[in-house]
C-alpha cells in the first residue's frame, strides 16, 4: 500500500464500513474481519503477521560442511552413504545434497 492510500484508510471514522472497504479492496469482507485487519494495522503498521521462532533448523552448517567433504572425497556416493558416514537421516542427506550445495544425487 502506498502512503496516500495508508493516510485515507486510517482517516475514516469507522474502519468497519463494508461499503468503503469493498471500494478499495473489491471485496465483501466481514465486519469483524475489518476490524480486525484495522487493528493490526494501527498496532504494528502494518497487516502482515508477525514472524514467529517456529521449528528450529535441524540442518546445521556443520552437517553441510560434512556433507562438502564427504562429497569431495568421493563424488560418486549416495544418499544413503552419505546419510550414513554423516550420521544423519537421507532425508536431511538428499536436502544438503540437492538444496544446499546443488549436488545431483
Amino acid at each position: 500500500m502506498n502512503k496516500n492510500t495508508i493516510k485515507q484508510l486510517t482517516a475514516y471514522p469507522k474502519p468497519t464500513d463494508s461499503q468503503r472497504c469493498r471500494k478499495f479492496f473489491k471485496v465483501e469482507l466481514i465486519k469483524h474481519t475489518i476490524t480486525s485487519i484495522y487493528q493490526k494495522f494501527l498496532e504494528t503498521g502494518s497487516v502482515h503477521d508477525l514472524s514467529r521462532a517456529g521449528r528450529p533448523p535441524t540442518i546445521t552448517k556443520d552437517k553441510v560442511e560434512e556433507v562438502k567433504e564427504i562429497l569431495k572425497m568421493e563424488p560418486a556416493n549416495s544418499v544413503r552413504n552419505v546419510a550414513q558416514q554423516a550420521n544423519i537421516s537421507k532425508t536431511q542427506a538428499h536436502v544438503i545434497m540437492r538444496d544446499i550445495i546443488w549436488f545431483k544425487p
